[in-house]
């Protein structure tokens, strides 16, 4: 009867620790990629003072009277001997009015020219966003009655197991040894 118990609890044991499973290949994993484009455009408006600088122009002639009247002219024609035009201004003009006053336009004064300026800065973040999604594992063959009859049986005898385990030790000589 001992042998009985003996074979019958090693059966039982290897019963228990066997189970039903299928090979399976490992699934290609899936990747899903999203990409986010963020562009923040940034406008600034600056104000620059461009200076151009005080130019002159250049005139020299002789004066003569003639008839009591002054008059503007060169030794050989009449003309003006040196005009000298400036950077900016045209060649100077020169008369003399009746009452005998010398007019003559010559210079400017410095100007101030104020320009706005936009200034436009582009700022582009691309932010790249992976996603490992596995599909979804499909069963090629349901388990028969047997072999769920298998796991059942399987489960139902660990739990006896222990429940027995748990009549037969000596609780109260362990509770003591610690």
């Amino acid at each position: 009867m001992q042998i009985f118990k003996a074979v019958f609890g090693v059966l039982l044991l290897l019963f228990c620790l066997t189970g039903c499973k299928t090979y399976k290949e490992p699934q290609p994993i899936t990747q899903k990629e999203t990409e986010i484009v963020t562009k923040t455009i940034t406008k600034t408006q600056r104000d620059t003072i461009i200076q151009v600088k005080a130019d002159s122009s250049y005139y020299e002639a002789y004066i003569d009277c003639r008839d009591g009247k002054p008059k503007i002219l060169d030794h050989s024609s009449g003309k003006p001997q040196k005009v000298r035009p400036g950077k900016n201004l045209k060649p100077p003009t020169a008369k003399i009015d009746e009452n005998g006053k010398l007019q003559v336009s010559c210079e400017s004064l410095e100007q101030q020219l104020t320009v706005a300026l936009w200034e436009n800065h582009i700022l582009e973040s691309k932010l790249k966003e992976k996603t490992i999604i596995p599909p979804p594992v499909e069963i090629e063959k349901k388990l028969t009655w047997w072999q769920k009859l298998y796991i059942r049986t399987g489960q139902l005898s660990i739990l006896i197991l222990l429940i027995y385990l748990g009549f037969k030790i000596p609780w109260k000589r362990l509770m003591k040894l610690f």
